[in-house]
């Protein structure tokens, strides 16, 4: 194969198939450039280069300092950051009608072009809001989870492979790693964040799929929790748990289980076009 066909070759891999990651930033914000590093590392660790934010609120204005205004927009620099007001949520500036009300639902379609664009010069797209989750208990609690509808509908009427997913995607894993008895007491007592080592690096971390497992060991003793991607939390790296939060000991299969189900009701779950 010569190295043109090669070339034309891989840029069909890429656009063959074409994922876009939705995200919250709840959290982040006096982080961004932990967030950006994150993003960031973990794209590069799966070849691609890095990636485009899309900011998909219909007003800036808010306390998170790094999402403020044009704040990330800044830190990022327009090549890769784009604001489209036209998919936010009416109904923050109105205050009245259905919870979630798409300014301008056809722009959808700009933002698979992006995503389309992006793509063949070997980058994603990652569209946000502040919102944590996209859903709660099985409703959507975010308008991301409707813009990623109208992503997907106008993927089919293209015949289109689109996958929508929240960041970072993939398939839940395992980690195992021992604790020193102050943090892993804490875990035990229904602390929210487990810290982790150099051991561990950050493209790995930053990747965890929302819903993996971490299997933690101090002392002779085992705790499973239900974590997500690594956040930066008191100036250091951690896993954040969602599941359990209280003093219970639930086995492997139990945290499985409830990993499947929260996966389930949170929105976490990859949707596609076909």
């Amino acid at each position: 194969m010569t190295t043109a066909t090669s070339r034309q070759h891989f840029c069909m891999a890429r656009t063959s198939h074409v994922q876009i990651f939705t995200f919250g930033y709840y959290g982040w914000g006096n982080s961004t450039s932990q967030l950006v590093r994150a993003v960031d590392a973990v794209e590069a660790s799966r070849g691609f280069k890095p990636p485009i934010f899309v900011d998909i609120r219909i007003r800036r204005a808010v306390r998170a300092a790094g999402f403020s205004g044009t704040a990330f927009e800044n830190l990022l620099g327009s090549n890769r950051h784009r604001w489209m007001k036209e998919l936010g949520n009416k109904r923050i500036i109105t205050g009245k009608g259905p919870f979630i009300q798409i300014a301008k639902p056809s722009a959808a379609g700009d933002l698979l072009d992006l995503a389309i664009a992006a793509a063949e010069d070997g980058r994603r797209v990652i569209f946000f809001c502040g919102c944590a989750w996209p859903r709660d208990s099985g409703r959507i609690a975010c308008h991301r989870t409707t813009v990623a509808s109208l992503l997907l509908q106008v993927a089919r009427r293209r015949e289109s492979k689109l996958e929508v997913v929240e960041w970072p995607g993939g398939v839940p894993r395992q980690i195992a790693f021992d604790l020193s008895e102050e943090p892993f007491s804490s875990l035990k007592a229904g602390g929210r964040t487990i810290p982790f080592g150099r051991g561990l690096d950050l493209a790995t971390a930053a990747s965890m799929p929302w819903g993996s497992i971490a299997t933690l060991r101090s002392d002779g003793n085992t705790l499973h929790r239900v974590i997500g991607p690594a956040v930066w939390k008191r100036s250091r790296w951690q896993f954040p748990v969602v599941w359990p939060f209280h003093n219970e000991e639930a086995s492997l299969e139990k945290s499985q289980s409830k990993a499947a189900a929260l996966r389930r009701s949170t929105g976490w779950e990859p949707r596609f076009s076909t």
